[in-house]
């Protein structure tokens, strides 16, 4: 098989790499290279495999990678070879992701970290992006603290954004009403949030949002005000119906960080999610009718 790119002038190593178990391409590496950079190569080219046997330049050795992502392994092995140049500026998450894969497998984070360091903070400034849970996740495996931590930072702040729906226009409306009923319509209301257990502050949980919901959602409000024409308090009877839905549409948009379920997505190890993810959750039922809350 020929060479398709050389890495390593003086290589010994002829690294045979596979796509859909098809050939894709060969790259000539240098074993010494490789084994500082990862233990995984480390052992395989100084130890007992075949791999390790009888490395020469002149006749290099032939290992093939066959469950490996070819552009990973090709990527991985520029960067330990000090081939920034042939790398474009600018990667894709998903192949970031990719090479994060690759790294956790050949026990080589450490030797990628400064390269990655780099793309990671071209895309620290848009927390937005469709592939943010990716970049996480590539902070996490490539043990990027201060970028990690930047990122969990930024995805907490959209998660402290999602709750400001529990105080919707309604809520606000009953707060300037001049209405004398307004104030114990605002009292309910807080009544329910405590009922369905929603803590005024930041500390409820994503997970708990949808559950949450569903207990405030049970809440029915019936007021009557006969003495003001489009009173606010009679607009505020459907409240606890309108947050209910707002705190599930967040629940939707806003996903809980768990490393451990990214890792397992992405298939770095098979571990159980350490936060109960995953599991079935009960919703309580009240018993007897629905609440029904009076002036």
């Amino acid at each position: 098989m020929p060479t398709d790119e050389v890495i390593a002038k003086r290589g010994d190593a002829l690294l045979e790499l596979f796509k859909e178990q098809q050939p894709a391409c060969t790259l000539l590496v240098s074993s010494h290279v490789l084994s500082l950079a990862s233990r995984v190569f480390e052992a395989m080219f100084n130890g007992n495999f075949t791999e390790g046997q009888d490395l020469s330049a002149p006749s290099p050795k032939k290992v093939a990678l066959r469950e490996d992502n070819p552009d990973s392994i090709m990527l991985l092995a520029k960067i330990t070879h000090m081939k920034i140049s042939d790398i474009p500026e600018t990667i894709a998450l998903t192949h970031l992701a990719d090479l994060a894969i690759a790294c956790d497998t050949y026990q080589c984070t450490e030797a990628v970290q400064s390269w990655s360091r780099v793309q990671v903070a071209q895309r620290l400034a848009s927390p937005g992006h469709p592939f943010f849970e990716k970049l996480i996740f590539i902070t996490y495996v490539f043990d990027l603290f201060h970028e990690f931590e930047q990122m969990r930072h930024q995805k907490k702040a959209r998660i402290s954004a999602s709750r400001q729906k529990l105080f919707p226009k309604k809520y606000y409306e009953l707060v300037a009403s001049t209405c004398p009923h307004a104030g114990h319509a605002i009292k309910l209301y807080l009544m329910s949030l405590a009922y369905a257990e929603i803590p005024m502050d930041n500390s409820l949980a994503v997970s708990k949002y949808a559950e949450c919901a569903a207990t405030l959602e049970r809440m029915v409000d019936i007021v009557t005000c006969t003495e003001h024409d489009d009173c606010a308090f009679e607009q505020a009877k459907d409240l606890n119906q309108d947050v209910a839905t707002a705190l599930v549409a967040a629940n939707d948009h806003v996903k809980p960080l768990c490393l451990d379920c990214m890792r397992k997505r992405h298939g770095i190890r098979d571990v159980a999610c350490r936060l109960g993810h995953g599991k079935p959750r009960s919703i309580p039922k009240l018993e007897g009718s629905r609440t029904t809350q009076q002036p």
